[in-house]
This record gives structure tokens, C-alpha cells and sequence, in this order.
């Protein structure tokens, strides 16, 4: 296999057009390769618009409610719309960006209507078949040539149009032609892509792989008639003195069928597979077409370079080299287990067939991906009009939410990314919201986000999972520089629903002891704290309930080494009391802590010292200091304890005990990471305006201090503030802190402060910006 490397592909310098990466001006010019990073990409949305089929100004209000990181096909032009710039609404994109959503236009690279230029235009930048006939793909539709530069330029001239509105990168659908796949007149033979300027190219081809051949070469090697061989001393264009391969198809009896294993040049010319561009070169459409996709990435990354100073996200549909990310449609008559279809959308009779694991094929895609697009993410998405979209709308309501319990889990736990689908450009399917599941969709991606961290910078590793219970898909990545691993547990005991598995005992191989086992889920709120033994290189441990999806870390690096806590339990029959000790064992002091208690089985806890806001998760309790107790000194010693029932008779001897061992962390602020927040303008006037910003504790744990830092688009001077300590630390740039009373943030709650600013530009807007990523606001 080929893996494809940063540094131009060689195409056997068939192609002479393509322009190689030289030393510029303007950084990256010639480059096909983004520069933009993917971190930030972890929740991906689908919800496609024609140009001109929304209201003008009118975004579509479930992404507005999924706020997902990116849109991957905001707008494509793929009809007779778009080739002016009135066709798009632009003020789109700034809608979505004031929620910090990436803007992805783009169209087809495959289809061409009669209407996009004159007869003559369209006749020439429209592919042929053997027989140099036009083919109709129904509706007035024919593939463009791509190895036109007319086609190309064709293409080019409106995706221009979009980067001059503002879009943050381009999907251009179908890039290596549909296949070629001459459509339904050829019943999907390969009969197309015979025009006259893919026969050039194919006569520099072949006339660049034998540059010794001779005239008797041609005929005995590939049976060509002697006034119809390749011929160096005519340019490749003249197909009146050069190899004319239509000619040669005809002639030979293959016009109806060209890729016949009885024609002898079949194997030369090739045969792509639509959407998939393989990571090696078997003949000359599989170089051509990445030497046409890669003239045309240069020229749209360079326009953005040159004339904006700016990289933008190149996708296809499919798996394709010099992309930024790939966008790969689940389609029926895919090829993809070994030439047979992948059932994507597993449904029997109308029903979702959840036992059914993907993570064989996943894996296998993501391995394609990362050899043919250079390591580039890649997101599924349920393509269309396809069977796989028609069986997946004609789920019952709760498998079609199942669906995508199970399967976006099980992707992101093999190392890709899936794209929520909220609607496609044709009415006859169904929107997320008319399917209802919009609020499924709203929770299930806010679990994706908060645990971002977990799907960058991720290895998969071909260690094995030990499991005391069967179709569970396991998976396990390593993320070295965060010293911990992952391992990804996916339920297949489906039967119309899930069956959940109760107590499953895992063992996970790791070199060395870790130091901490969690566990998180999107089927339960907050982080669980896992007992665990470590024997023989072996980490054994019990999962108390796996619903859909559960990600077990195995940490070795210490999360904290501050606190210290030791404590020891009394056990009677129904209870168990635990005296503790929390000791600051660092050289400074401790401004905030949270101290949990493990057991063997779930407690009720009937009382607690020296703790508030306790917490019960799963097997573990958990509680935080008191506002008195908050602060703990150099070398300071805090008493703590509680009393905890249980709904089973206790033995009471010691090494039956349920009481496992506590730990303890101080508590640090990461506002950065923890809040979401909006602000809202409550009043404007010429000097100035009030502003409230509300904020939301979006992480797993609790909050015990926060500082909401921003900047404003021009100079202020805070009048007045409430609910927090507001510092300038520069004319537009500011820090609202915590007062002492509201500095305390539980999971999932809300909290907000205000002020009032004097501008320095009297009359003009002023916009903010939070360092929060993901902070939501009008404009002032």
C-alpha cells in the first residue's frame, strides 16, 4: 500500500498542468494541503440548503439548537443555482459564526446542467461516452469533464464566488465523476469519461509509461491497428494522428463495454470506484483524477491565500487525498467489505438491527483514510437519496435514536466522527425535528463536546479487552502525552432495544499499575471512580451497568498530588460509618477540594461531616468543602466522615467489609473548559449600553471558583457591575470574577453577572468576545 505523503504526488509526469509546492510570498502557496487544525472539530452536523431554497437570512433552526462545531454541507450548489453570487445568502455565515459554527459551502464537481453555458460550452465541458455520445443522468443532468480546464475553470469560477462571501471551506460532491459509471443508458458499466480530453491525457499516459515503445510495440502488446497507436511526434490533443481511443473501442467491438476483460487496454485505462480514490495507482483514471482534484485544490486554497490570507477547509464526498477532513457518505452499493456492500444502516424488516457490529469495517476505513489523505479526521454521514436514508426514516421512533446511540459511539470509539443529519435539501425527507429528535440529539452532542479531549491526539491500539460477557465491541486508545488509556465499550445485546449488561468484569492490559479508573458515559451523568486491582500486568475491574456506550480512562500520570486523604471504615450490618483525614501534603495552599468514598455497592448516605453538596455515583460518594473549611494550609489536616446504609445485610468481618478506600483532588477553576456561556444586550444607548452574561457548568465535575475573561471591539470603561468582581486589564479586555457567595457551580448549573460600559466610539456597535469557545451572544 501507498501511503501518501505530505509532498506532492508523482504521477509519472503524466499530467503536465499540475502545479508543484514552491517557496512564496504568501505562506503555503502552491501547497494542496490544508493548514488549519482539526482539534477543534468534534461535533459534526449535516443539514444541507440549496442556494435559493431558504427565505433570505433564515439559518435553519436545528443547527442553531445543535451548535455543532461544523456544518459540513451548509450550502452546495448542486442544481442550475449558484453561479452568481445573488444565488447564495451569504449573512449566513455570519450567523454562524456569532455561535462559533464553521461554514462549509461548496457543490458538485460531477454534475452539469444544459443552462450553465452556451450549447456549444456545455457540449464541451460535458464527458462522453465510447461512442462520443453525451450521457443523461436523468433531469437534464451530464457529468462534466474534469480533465477539461474549461470544466475545471467551470468549477473554480463559483467556488470563487463562495470564498468572496465568507465561507469557511468548500465539499465538493463527487469528485472523481460519479465513477465514470455511464449511469443507467450503461446500466453502471464504466461507459463514460471517452471525451476528447480525457483521451489526451490517456495518450500522455501511455506514451510517458513506454517512452521506448515502438510502432510494433503498440500492435503486439495491445493489439492497436498500425494507423491508430500513440505517437510522440504528434501533440496528445490530436486525436486525427495520435491513438484515438474511441476509435480503437470501436473498432475492436468494447464501444458497449470498455472496461471488458477481453479488451486489452481495460487494464491501462483503469476503473475508479465512485467516491473512493485508492491509495494506489493502478492505471490511468485513478492518476488522472487525482491529478485533476489536486490542480483544483490549489487553485481554491491559493485564491483564499492570496486574495484573504487565509486557509480554508477543502472535503469530498468519499476518501480523497489534500483534504482537511473527509466526509464519507453511507450509501447502499457501496464496495466496501472486499467488494461487497457494508450495511451502514444495519435494518431487517423494518427494524434496526443493533447487534450488528460496524467496528471491523470502521476500522478498516479509517486505515484507508489515514493512507490515502495523509491522517486527515474522517466523518460519516447518512448519504442521499438512498435506500440506507429511506430505511433509517423508516425505523420506529426509539431505534431510530437508538441508531445513533449505537453507531456514532461505536465510530467515535474507532477513531472517526459521525455527522448528525438534520435535513437534506429535498422535502420528502423527514428533518431531525419533525422526527423528533432534536432533544436526543441536543444532549447526546453536548457529551461529545464536553468530552472533546478524548477523540484528538487518540492512537488505537491492538490490545484485546477481556469480557466476562459477549457482543460487546471493545476498543482501547492511548493518548500518551495525556499518560492515560481509554477503553471504549460498545453494547450490541440488542433485540428492538438494548439489553443492558449488569456487572461486567473487564481486564485490560497495561505495562504498569495506573494510579485512578473512571469511568463516563452519555447514558449517566458525571464520572464514576472504578475500584480496581492490578495482577500480572493486568488491570481487572467491574463496570456496574454498560447501557450503550461507556468510556472506561486509565490514568498513570496523578491528577492531583496536593491532597491526601486516609480514612477507615466501622461496618454493622446495615451501615457503615468512615472516619477520614484529609491532608495538604504540597507547599501551597489548597483553595477548594472534593473527597469521595468507594464501596462495593451502592450506598445511602445517611449522614456527613465536614462536606456539602454530596454526591452519590453508582458504587462512589462523593462531596466537596463547606464554605468554611474551603481553604487548606501547608501541611493542614481536615477531619471528614459519613455514615452510609445499604439495602443488603453486611458480614461483619473486615475482609468482607464494602468499604473500599477514599481519594481526594483539589478543586481548580478551568473556566476556559468548564462554561458555556451567552450574553444578552438589556440596554443600548448612543454612550453606552448593559450588558448580562449567563454561563452554565458544562464539564463533569464541579465548579469552586470561576473567571469569565472577554474583549470588547472597542475601548470601554466599566461603569458599573453586579454579581462579580470585574477587572480592565486593558481598555477592551476584561475578567469577571467570582464573589465568595457564588463561586460554587454543580453540574450543569447556571450562574450570571452584569454591567454597564461607556463606549469610546459613541454610536457604534460593540461586539464581545469570550475566551469561552463556545459562548453565544447577540451583537451590541
Amino acid at each position: 500500500m501507498l501511503l501518501i505523503s505530505r509532498a506532492p504526488i508523482r504521477l509519472i509526469g503524466i499530467l503536465g498542468f499540475l502545479t508543484t509546492f514552491h517557496a512564496s510570498a504568501v505562506e503555503n502557496l502552491g501547497d494542496p494541503y490544508g493548514h488549519l487544525a482539526s482539534d477543534q472539530l468534534t461535533v459534526f452536523g449535516f443539514s444541507q440548503t440549496d442556494p435559493g431554497q431558504a427565505p433570505q437570512g433564515v439559518a435553519d433552526p436545528q443547527v442553531m439548537r445543535l451548535l455543532p462545531d461544523i456544518n459540513i454541507r451548509a450550502h452546495q450548489k448542486w442544481a442550475e443555482n449558484g453561479l452568481q453570487a445573488s444565488d447564495y445568502d451569504f449573512s449566513l455565515v455570519d450567523v454562524y459564526h456569532q455561535k462559533h459554527i464553521i461554514y462549509i459551502g461548496g457543490g458538485t464537481a460531477a454534475a452539469l446542467f444544459p443552462s450553465e453555458g452556451s450549447e456549444t460550452e456545455f457540449r464541451d465541458m460535458a464527458t462522453r461516452d465510447a461512442l462520443n455520445e453525451l450521457v443523461d443522468h436523468g433531469n437534464g443532468r451530464h457529468n462534466g469533464s474534469l480533465a477539461n480546464p474549461k470544466f475545471r475553470d467551470h468549477l473554480f469560477n463559483y467556488i470563487k464566488l463562495q470564498i468572496d462571501g465568507g465561507v469557511d471551506g468548500v465539499f465538493l460532491d463527487e469528485i472523481n465523476g460519479a465513477g465514470c459509471s455511464g449511469g443507467e443508458k450503461w446500466r453502471w458499466n464504466g461507459n463514460e469519461c471517452f471525451d476528447d480530453y480525457f483521451l489526451a491525457d490517456f495518450n500522455r499516459y501511455l506514451l510517458a509509461k513506454y517512452p521506448e515503445f515502438s510502432p510494433q510495440d503498440w500492435q503486439q502488446q495491445f493489439a492497436m491497428e498500425s494507423d491508430n497507436i500513440p505517437d510522440k511526434r504528434f501533440p496528445v490533443e490530436d486525436l486525427t494522428n495520435n491513438f484515438n481511443y474511441r476509435e480503437y473501442l470501436q473498432t475492436k467491438g468494447f464501444a458497449n463495454q470498455p472496461l471488458s476483460s477481453e479488451n486489452p487496454l481495460a487494464a491501462e485505462w483503469g476503473r475508479i470506484i465512485s467516491n473512493r480514490m485508492v491509495p494506489y495507482f493502478g492505471g490511468f483514471l485513478e492518476q488522472a483524477f487525482v491529478g485533476y482534484w489536486q490542480d483544483l485544490v490549489v487553485r481554491i486554497r491559493d485564491y483564499a491565500r492570496v486574495n484573504y490570507g487565509k486557509e480554508i477547509y477543502v472535503s469530498s464526498n468519499g476518501i480523497i487525498p489534500f483534504v482537511d477532513f473527509n466526509s464519507l457518505g453511507m450509501y447502499d452499493y457501496n464496495v466496501d467489505n472486499n467488494g461487497e456492500e457494508v450495511p451502514y444502516v444495519p435494518v431487517e424488516n423494518g427494524h434496526l438491527q443493533g447487534s450488528v457490529s460496524l467496528q471491523t469495517h470502521f476500522r478498516t476505513l479509517k486505515a484507508y483514510s489515514e493512507a490515502v489523505s495523509n491522517g486527515a479526521p474522517l466523518v460519516l454521514f447518512i448519504d442521499w437519496p438512498t435506500q440506507m436514508m429511506l430505511d433509517y426514516e423508516s425505523l420506529p421512533a426509539s431505534e431510530r435514536e437508538d441508531f445513533w446511540r449505537i453507531y456514532v459511539a461505536e465510530a467515535y470509539a474507532n477513531g472517526i466522527f459521525y455527522a448528525l443529519h438534520l435535513k437534506t435539501s429535498i422535502d420528502s425527507f423527514a428533518t431531525a425535528e419533525a422526527l423528533g429528535l432534536m432533544p436526543f440529539f441536543e444532549e447526546y452532542a453536548h457529551f461529545y463536546r464536553r468530552h472533546s479531549g478524548y477523540y484528538h491526539h487518540a492512537v488505537l491500539s491492538a490490545a484485546t479487552v477481556q469480557l466476562s460477557a459477549e457482543n460487546i465491541s471493545s476498543s482501547i486508545t492511548q493518548q500518551e502525552s495525556q499518560k492515560r488509556m481509554l477503553v471504549h465499550l460498545n453494547n450490541h445485546n440488542y433485540q428492538q432495544k438494548m439489553l443492558p449488561v449488569k456487572d461486567l468484569q473487564i481486564g485490560v492490559p497495561l505495562g504498569h499499575e495506573p494510579l485512578s479508573v473512571t469511568m463516563v458515559s452519555p447514558d449517566f451523568n458525571g464520572r464514576k471512580i472504578l475500584p480496581f486491582q492490578y495482577t500480572n500486568g493486568v488491570v481487572n475491574l467491574q463496570v456496574d451497568e454498560l447501557q450503550f456506550y461507556n468510556i472506561i480512562e486509565i490514568s498513570w500520570a496523578p491528577r492531583h498530588s496536593a491532597l491526601h486523604c486516609n480514612a477507615a471504615a466501622h461496618t454493622w450490618p446495615q451501615g457503615v460509618s468512615v472516619s477520614g483525614e484529609l491532608h495538604n501534603k504540597s507547599s501551597t495552599t489548597v483553595n477548594g477540594w472534593r473527597a469521595c468514598f468507594s464501596f462495593t455497592t451502592p450506598p445511602k448516605v445517611d449522614k456527613y461531616w465536614n462536606l456539602s453538596n454530596v454526591q452519590i455515583l453508582g458504587n462512589t460518594v462523593c462531596g466537596l468543602n463547606s464554605a468554611f473549611n474551603s481553604q487548606l494550609l501547608e501541611d493542614y489536616r481536615l477531619v471528614l466522615g459519613l455514615n452510609a446504609s445499604f439495602d443488603v445485610e453486611l458480614p461483619l468481618a473486615a475482609a468482607q467489609s464494602p468499604w473500599l478506600g477514599c481519594s481526594a483532588e483539589p478543586i481548580v477553576p478551568k473556566p476556559n473548559e468548564s462554561l458555556s456561556c451567552e450574553y444578552e444586550l438589556i440596554s443600548d444607548w448612543q454612550d453606552g449600553f448593559a450588558a448580562v452574561v449567563s454561563f452554565r457548568n458544562v464539564s463533569d465535575e464541579p465548579v469552586n471558583g470561576w473567571d469569565v475573561s472577554f474583549t470588547s471591539s472597542q475601548a470601554l470603561e466599566i461603569a458599573a457591575s453586579w454579581s462579580t468582581a470585574l477587572e480592565a486589564q486593558s481598555s477592551n479586555t476584561f475578567v469577571a470574577k467570582s464573589r465568595e457567595w457564588n463561586g460554587y457551580l454543580a453540574v450543569g448549573e447556571s450562574q450570571q453577572f452584569g454591567f454597564t460600559a461607556l463606549k469610546s466610539q459613541p454610536g457604534n456597535a460593540v461586539s464581545l468576545h469570550f475566551s469561552q469557545g463556545d459562548c453565544l451572544s447577540n451583537s451590541l
